[in-house]
């Protein structure tokens, strides 16, 4: 009777036996968790999906504003130069002031910034910066004309969007920035006590504080996974306050950015490249100067959590937008190119 018991538990237990063998047989390596809308197997893959659409992983770029909601900290060094074609001047006697010509003035720039952003739910996110920035003349010459500058200002702002199929994603942007800097001309200085006979620390430094709105319209699409087109499109509206006097400009921003990632073809090349464009542009006559910035780039791709990365920029601007009829500070065409290293982690 006891050996018929234990042979009915046998019977029964065996196929159940079976069974957990064949189904252990069966499984897959990592098991997958379903969230909304997204069926996820690894860590890695919950953190590419916050910048990923139709199985590309988006390189971030300092020129471009994401529409993605994500949670990430970076930081960066930029260093460049700088060339301006401006006025030369008679410094003494009785025609000190007047203009005699034009000369390129050469100078150097560095700067360091850090951004956060935080996750607040999958259509919205909160994102802060902060940066600070020096440049100067590198000779005799343009320390006299071009001067030095520097600026250290703080950024906030929103991102708010959703995807549009796999291969797109769209979102409303809106941006605060606050930029105090301070700037000193020599050689305007110098013309102003020539012509006045009098000296005065404001004719050699000038301060101000520049309230900027930025809102916008950012979009991302992914035709194929390894290519990633990102467009911005705002409105910049700058406010200076400078000499207890505010004044206003309007303007447009754009921007594109195609990235490249060449570790989706070739795993055992995990590295990508981007490419872009990014404009400011006057919507009126008094409106904000003139930028226009092309820019490359290369970036490790080996970690979807992680953006390690080189850009450098060609930039065409106006390095002062004073009115002409002073010749000391007048707006000095300007190129120049910045090297741009930084540093991204998401989580």
């Amino acid at each position: 009777m006891c050996r018929s018991r234990w042979l009915a538990v046998l019977v029964a237990v065996c196929p159940l036996l079976g069974a957990a063998e064949e189904v252990g047989a069966t499984a897959p390596a990592a098991a997958t968790v379903d969230i909304p809308s997204r069926t996820i197997t690894t860590m890695s893959r919950t953190l590419s999906s916050q910048r990923a659409l139709n199985g590309h992983v988006f390189i971030p770029s300092r020129y471009i504003t994401s529409p993605f909601s994500q949670t990430l900290f970076g930081m960066g060094v930029v260093f460049g130069a700088a060339s301006s074609t401006g006025p030369t001047f008679i410094l003494s006697g009785p025609d000190a002031g007047q203009v005699t010509g034009t000369e390129d003035y050469t100078y150097g720039l560095l700067g360091l910034g850090f951004e956060f952003h935080f996750k607040l739910a999958e259509w919205l996110s909160l994102r802060f910066a902060g940066a600070g920035s020096v440049f100067t003349g590198i000779d005799g010459k343009s320390v006299l004309v071009v001067g030095a500058s520097g600026s250290a200002g703080g950024q906030a702002g929103l991102t708010a969007g959703m995807p549009i199929g796999d291969q797109t994603r769209v979102a409303l942007t809106f941006d605060v920035e606050y930029t105090p800097s301070i700037d000193i001309t020599v050689a305007a200085g110098i013309i102003s006590a020539l012509e006045t006979n009098d000296v005065s620390s404001s004719d050699y430094l000038n301060d101000q504080n520049i309230l900027t709105l930025v809102p916008g319209v950012a979009a991302a699409w992914a035709p194929v996974a390894p290519l990633g087109l990102t467009a911005n499109f705002a409105f910049v509206r700058p406010q200076t306050e400078r000499d207890s006097v505010t004044t206003s400009r309007n303007g447009v921003r754009l921007g594109l950015l195609a990235d490249f990632d060449l570790g989706r073809l070739r795993p055992q090349l995990p590295m990508g490249f981007v490419a872009g464009y990014s404009g400011d542009l006057p919507v009126s006559g008094d409106g904000l100067s003139r930028i226009h910035r092309f820019y490359g780039g290369i970036a490790y791709t080996g970690r979807e959590d992680l953006y390690l990365g080189v850009e450098v920029g060609y930039r065409k601007y106006t390095l002062r937008d004073i009115s002409s009829s002073d010749p000391a500070t007048s707006s000095l065409d300007s190129d120049g190119v910045a090297v741009t290293i930084a540093m991204r982690y998401f989580w």
